[in-house]
């Protein structure tokens, strides 16, 4: 529907990207960039 496309279309802010990775396991394997979740909790 019109409304659930709006939904999926909502910019994704800093602090929600932020709180995914801080969730992430740190010890998942590497991901497609080659680099793991430590990485990114790190840095």
């Amino acid at each position: 529907t019109r409304e659930e496309n709006d939904h999926l279309n909502v910019a994704v802010s800093d602090a929600t990207i932020e709180w995914a990775m801080l969730k992430s396991e740190s010890d998942a394997a590497r991901g497609p960039d080659g680099f793991a979740n430590e990485f990114f909790q790190c840095h």
